[in-house]
């Protein structure tokens, strides 16, 4: 666009910030230079800050004068015919102290009249003189102003942290249920791991006298070890539990803390221990330590089996039944496994290397469970560490210790003793004495246990009576098993049994009522316990009858022998 000649004789024209606040009239007192200035910059490249104004205005006056620009409408977003005021009374409204330059001092130059103003439309190029845009408008009432924000609400500049503190109603509140009974799983390969060596040595002869003798089909040249002696099942059996009384009794006297790490110190130790074991029959030293590897694997047995029981009680009541449910599935799987052996028929050195390696795999396992357990919000709910109140445990619970105690003493006066010792008289199994031991001996008992637990978990039966009622059957029932075919080369009695399937099924009730009472014993003496503290000590307690059961039971299968010799 061409200038005209009087133009370009005249100084520079001002810029578009002077010509807007060319009619705006200065606050009283006016801002200082600086702050002018930088007003006039942002304006200039129109940017839009968030930042906070440091000027010497009070609160109130820039409430005031946001709310002044708030109420102004932006003249560019109208399309009015507005009439372009004349050069005088530009010139009148102007004083030669409001001509500032964009630093905030008074340029040296004049603003005169001149013919041609800038148009609404357009912002940049001024209109040709004698000619005025339908939208135009006073120069005077022109606000260049970006849309700033001088204020921040006060939530952004003074923001509020709420906090939500969890009160004892939403503390108390129980999740709604065990998930796909994780929990419950878990603590049932817990008591898998605990009791899987122990089944192994029941039920595979080989594997027992194999690791105690440390002479097998590898090593025909080697002597016998001075500890043949533990090649009895019987024997071992009572030093094992002997073992794992005396690391069972401390902790359940004296209620330590510490759950979750004395669990893992078993299981760690009990790795080891496996370890080591497995490096003796690789370097033919078994001779030397499989007895401190036996009363080490022994004693932390005790340890864990405690510990973990302590741990259950403190959940619901049906989750007590988990540790023991899966002592039995140990079983179970030891007899399959030795039934797969039967089959392959290997040798001895490598039947106990791979029942070693499976021991061990399954150690490493229940580790890892047993780490993730804090991680279920279901769990963490019941294991919080609660204070121990000191209450004096009432006089039922003595009677219920006594019928525990007696039923556990039964079941082990029959296993192993007895099925080790019981011969078939089926022709279906009268060349394959080992093929019926493993079905109808110990497959059975150990599946008919499960079931009798898992039936317990579910019923609503009473207590007491019924307990006494279960326990006087499994009594009876006893004498069932003397005079079938046990012991048949060295026995006087007569044998009435004379059915296999008859014992087999004697087998099975027998079992079956032994684990529906040993675990509606423990379900009763925890189930009037409110304290979690205390719950645990009598569970751990629990454990400590059931030893001393086990023991009285095995004691009493020496005397089986001589009743029908």
């Amino acid at each position: 666009m061409m200038m005209t000649p009087r133009m370009s004789s005249l100084a520079p024209l001002a810029s578009m910030e002077d010509i807007s606040q060319a009619g705006t009239p200065l606050p009283t007192p006016g801002p200082s230079p600086r702050t002018r200035n930088r007003w006039s910059h942002r304006s200039s490249l129109g940017i839009i800050l968030d930042e906070e104004e440091e000027d010497d205005k009070s609160e109130a006056e820039l409430d005031d004068q946001q709310t002044s620009i708030d109420g102004e409408t932006d003249p560019l977003l109208f399309s009015q015919t507005v009439l372009v005021k004349t050069n005088s009374q530009i010139s009148t409204d102007v004083t030669p102290d409001q001509k500032l330059r964009p630093n905030g001092q008074s340029s040296p130059h004049k603003l005169d009249s001149l013919p041609c103003q800038y148009a609404a439309r357009d912002t940049k190029y001024p209109s040709q003189c004698g000619k005025q845009g339908q939208n135009t408008k006073e120069v005077v009432e022109m606000q260049f102003l970006t849309p700033r924000r001088n204020f921040r609400k006060r939530s952004e500049l003074h923001p509020v942290y709420e906090y939500f503190e969890i009160g004892d109603e939403q503390r108390k509140r129980a999740p709604s249920h065990d998930s796909y009974n994780l929990v419950f799983l878990n603590f049932v390969f817990q008591g898998l791991a605990m009791s899987l060596p122990f089944s192994l040595i029941t039920v595979s002869e080989k594997f027992h006298k194999g690791i105690f003798s440390g002479c097998h089909d590898s090593f025909p040249d080697c002597t016998s070890s001075g500890f043949s002696w533990l090649q009895s099942l019987p024997h071992f059996l009572l030093v094992s539990l002997s073992f794992q009384l005396i690391s069972a009794l401390p902790s359940s006297m004296f209620p330590v803390r510490w759950f979750s790490t004395r669990v893992s110190v078993s299981i760690a130790t009990l790795v080891i221990s496996v370890l080591m074991l497995v490096l003796s029959v690789l370097t033919n030293l078994s001779l030397y330590l499989v007895i401190p590897c036996m009363v080490i694997h022994s004693i932390f047995t005790g340890l864990y089996l405690t510990t973990t029981c302590g741990m259950v009680a403190r959940l619901p009541i049906r989750h007590t039944g988990a540790v023991f449910m899966g002592m039995g599935l140990s079983g179970v799987m030891a007899s399959l496994l030795e039934l797969l052996q039967i089959i392959l028929s290997p040798s001895t050195r490598v039947l106990i290397i791979y029942y070693l390696i499976f021991i061990l795999a399954t150690y490493l396992i229940a580790f890892d469970l047993h780490f993730a357990l804090p991680l279920n919000a279901y769990y963490q709910h019941y294991h919080r560490t609660l204070p121990l109140s000191h209450h004096s445990v009432p006089t039922v619970q003595y009677r219920l210790f006594m019928i525990l105690y007696v039923s556990t003493s039964l079941t082990y006066a029959v296993c192993p003793a007895v099925l080790q010792g019981t011969s078939p008289l089926s022709p279906i199994f009268h060349s394959q004495t080992e093929q019926f031991t493993l079905l109808v001996c110990y497959l059975n008992f150990y599946l008919s246990t499960c079931l009798g637990i898992l039936a317990s978990t579910f019923s609503h039966l009473p207590c007491f009576w019924v307990a006494v009622l279960l326990t006087l059957t499994r009594l009876v029932l006893l004498p069932l098993f003397l005079i079938s075919n046990y012991l048949p080369d060295t026995r006087v009695l007569v044998v009435v049994v004379q059915w296999d399937w008859t014992f087999a099924l004697t087998v099975t009730i027998f079992a079956f009522l032994g684990g529906f009472v040993l675990q509606l014993m423990i379900v009763s003496i925890l189930r009037g316990i409110r304290n979690t503290g205390l719950r645990s000590v009598m569970s751990m307690r629990c454990i400590v009858v059931i030893l001393l059961g086990r023991l009285t039971g095995l004691g009493l299968s020496y005397l089986l022998p001589v009743i029908v010799g």
